[in-house]
């Protein structure tokens, strides 16, 4: 549970910082899906559905910086 709340405030500080350059509803869906509006991740239902968790960490490996990105956001 710790890993995935984790990885879910991971994934929200780092969708801030491409939100101009990527489409992120595919994020925002599964967020929909699995987290409260108060912040409470249910990771019994990301355990059961394992195959969202795998697609949304699939998208973000496959995201390549773009060349007009600064280095902070390279880095990010």
């Amino acid at each position: 549970m710790k890993k995935n709340v984790l990885f879910t405030a991971f994934l929200l500080s780092q969708s801030f910082l491409f939100a101009e350059y990527t489409n992120y509803q595919f994020f925002e869906n599964f967020l929909q899906k699995y987290v409260t509006e108060y912040g409470k991740v249910n990771d019994k239902n990301i355990n059961v559905n394992k195959v969202d968790l795998d697609k949304i960490v699939a998208r973000f490996e496959n995201l390549k910086p773009k060349e007009n990105w600064s280095k902070n956001e390279k880095l990010a």
